[in-house]
């Protein structure tokens, strides 16, 4: 099955005060991470949104294979960068589902998704689970990518999971769902860490 990656990293860090998307991260940036990660999941077929501090962006990450898609409304919200990403991925009919991710959720891991992708069948809605409510990661199959391409603004891929949340499904194994916002939870993770 042809599964495409759809990697969200448009957001103007405003509340990091810097691009968060190229922090250190391990031995590489937090963006390049997540693309590593989705990679080792063994999707192959990667769009990478981007807007603010794009070009800053682009010089820390491995351009090879990716294909990138640059939002100029990527102010607006998480909205207006999924349609961006949807618009571009639809023009390779090839697809059958969408992988969304963001990319300042570096605690995901490539087994996670792989498991994503094992309880996809082509036809059912795959997602993370956040108590009783359903987030991102989460795998589309391609009939829900008109509704996708029509958000707009600040509404993510909730508002379309919330309208089709008895579509859903969940993987068995549970995944740690922590982003990273703030300069006081980027430091905590890494004197936790150690490493990053």
């Amino acid at each position: 099955m042809d599964i495409a990656a759809l990697i969200l990293a448009a957001g103007g860090s405003r509340r990091m005060g810097v691009p968060k998307q190229i922090l250190d991260w391990g031995n590489t940036t937090m963006l390049e991470h997540v693309i590593r990660t989705t990679r080792a999941a063994g999707i192959s077929k990667l769009f990478v949104v981007l807007g603010a501090d794009s070009e800053a962006i682009q010089k820390e990450i491995e351009m090879e294979g990716l294909i990138l898609i640059q939002n100029p409304k990527w102010h607006q919200g998480l909205g207006s960068s999924i349609s961006a990403g949807i618009q571009k991925l639809k023009t390779d009919a090839s697809i059958q589902g969408c992988l969304i991710l963001l990319s300042d959720q570096p605690f995901i891991t490539s087994s996670y998704l792989m498991s994503m992708i094992d309880t996809f069948d082509g036809e059912t809605l795959v997602a993370s689970r956040y108590g009783d409510k359903a987030g991102v990661p989460c795998l589309f199959p391609c009939r829900h990518f008109s509704q996708l391409e029509q958000l707009k603004g600040d509404q993510g891929a909730r508002k379309v999971l919330r309208k089709l949340h008895t579509e859903i499904i969940f993987p068995a194994s549970i995944p740690d769902l922590r982003d990273i916002d703030t300069p006081e939870m980027y430091k905590l993770f890494s004197d936790q860490n150690g490493k990053f």
